[in-house]
């Protein structure tokens, strides 16, 4: 857990929180731009950290359609930089989760974060847009690229 505290601590004094730590469990959570909450909890298990955010609820009138989103964006992680999404049963409450490994703590947490974050903005848009489409419009009409993923045909080349 030292790690994570060491990373959060820089992560602090780098957004100006220099007090920046979790709790003895190990949990922390983050505000973004005042609307996105952030949970930090570190697993001693695993020795790992795992990042959560809700990012909305998925519109009974739509379900179908975002969840093959949903589906689609999993596949190969391709379009949320390693997280993976999530429907929570019984609410149909959407989440984006990502485990970073202690490995990574130490070298590449804010880079992690930054690109959770992206994934955030990215998956809310398309997760708004799906749950507010007209019957008959698809998905992706329009759909940009999500800042670090390339749909180069490449992609999956070795």
């Amino acid at each position: 857990m030292e790690d994570y505290i060491a990373a959060l601590a820089d992560f602090g004094k780098t957004m100006g929180l220099p007090e920046l730590a979790p709790d003895e469990k190990g949990y922390c959570c983050l505000q973004f731009d005042k609307k996105n909450t952030v949970h930090l909890q570190y697993q001693p298990e695993e020795d790992q950290l795992i990042i959560f955010i809700q990012l909305d609820f998925v519109d009974s009138n739509h379900q179908l359609s975002v969840y093959q989103m949903l589906l689609e964006g999993n596949f190969f992680n391709a379009d949320n930089n390693g997280a993976t999404l999530s429907v929570q049963p019984g609410n149909d409450a959407v989440f984006l989760t990502q485990m970073i490994v202690k490995e990574r703590l130490t070298f590449a947490f804010e880079k992690t974060l930054e690109n959770f974050m992206n994934a955030v903005d990215y998956w809310s848009a398309k997760i708004d847009e799906a749950n507010n489409l007209d019957e008959g419009k698809d998905v992706d009409e329009g759909e940009e690229e999500m800042e670090g993923v390339s749909e180069n045909e490449s992609f999956f080349k070795a």
